[in-house]
């Protein structure tokens, strides 16, 4: 009978696609963050999915992205762990600056923290947190003829969906300022949306009876607060958010509204906002050849180096390794 050689990293596999997830995230950001406590209600949802958030923040009131790049204890809470997601959240006028100001401040700042987040642990990733336009627009630009566009709220709206986008993925640059892409402007790491401001914008055309804004026509209320938990829990977990069963303070029937919303905007286009095009994921397939040798073929992604064991104390940094085992027998291969 011919020697034959199993291999249970499919198994081992399996079984890990099915346990609920742990991540740590660091939340940065002002009032939009911390008002109704955001990340409470996002974590609170990934407990109802099995899955844990074990989150810091620090969101003050206010605050601009220059001013967490010069603000040593936004420094020391960057450098406090190893995270897995560091969520950055801009001023609320920020993205819809002219475009001049918006590269040489808002994009230039955006730019300062990933280098601080890249510098503590090159594995974190960013997230940016895609704020909206205000209930009735910026109404201070209705009379700047050079730049009228944030005056409303489909103008402001518009304007910082696109420059979110900008933050996250460099392809989009030349869209917002060719000049600048032109001559070779630093690009901020490509990164993942949160796009909360894209599943308001849903909920405000579909559902016109939620309100989403507090008496200020700017800040959330306790409901946009949860449409954007659902919207990071998307982003952070990769799941289906009509399968939550943590309403918050919602009735059922928004509560069900707000993970439709989520589901159609987030999680059903989740490769638009970059949700796991660039997590790290090790596979690999294989093909039994003369004797006890194996052809390994690495099919993983966004990684850059490998090391192999392949179960009998032998490993190897080859990309597709071939391996001859001196005996029959079973074998846990794990790269």
């Amino acid at each position: 009978m011919r020697p034959y050689i199993l291999f249970l990293f499919t198994l081992v596999i399996s079984l890990h696609a099915y346990a609920g997830k742990k991540l740590k995230v660091l939340f940065i950001g002002n009032s939009y963050t911390y008002v109704n406590n955001l990340p409470q209600i996002t974590a609170d949802v990934a407990t109802s999915m099995g899955d844990t958030l074990i989150f810091d923040s620090y969101a003050v009131s206010g605050y601009t992205w220059y001013d967490h790049c010069n603000d040593t204890l936004c420094a020391q809470k960057i450098t406090s762990a190893q995270w897995d997601y560091v969520i950055l959240q801009e001023s609320s006028m920020g993205p819809s600056a002219q475009t001049f100001e918006w590269m040489t401040g808002s994009y230039y700042e955006a730019k300062c923290l990933d280098n601080m987040i890249k510098a503590n642990d090159s594995c974190t990733k960013d997230i940016y947190y895609m704020t909206w336009g205000y209930q009735n627009g910026d109404t201070s630009y209705c009379s700047n003829m050079a730049w009228p566009y944030p005056c409303t709220y489909d103008g402001m709206d518009s304007l910082t969906n696109l420059r979110y986008r900008a933050y996250a993925d460099s392809a989009v640059m030349p869209i917002v300022d060719s000049v600048a892409a032109a001559n070779g402007i630093a690009y901020v790491r490509n990164s993942l949306i949160s796009p909360v401001g894209a599943v308001r914008h849903y909920i405000r055309n579909q559902y016109p009876s939620i309100e989403l804004y507090q008496s200020d026509g700017a800040h959330p209320t306790p409901i946009a607060s949860y449409a954007a938990a659902c919207a990071f829990y998307v982003t952070l977990f990769r799941k289906d958010p009509t399968l939550i069963s943590y309403n918050y303070t919602l009735s059922a029937t928004d509560a069900t509204n707000i993970r439709t919303a989520t589901k159609i905007v987030a999680y059903d286009s989740m490769g638009y906002w970059h949700i796991g095009q660039h997590d790290l994921r090790a596979q690999f397939t294989y093909a039994a050849g003369p004797g006890n040798t194996v052809e390994f073929t690495n099919t993983s992604t966004n990684a850059t180096t490998y090391t192999w064991y392949f179960g009998d104390s032998n490993t190897t940094t080859a990309t597709h390794p071939s391996h001859t085992y001196t005996t029959a027998g079973i074998y846990l291969v794990r790269l």
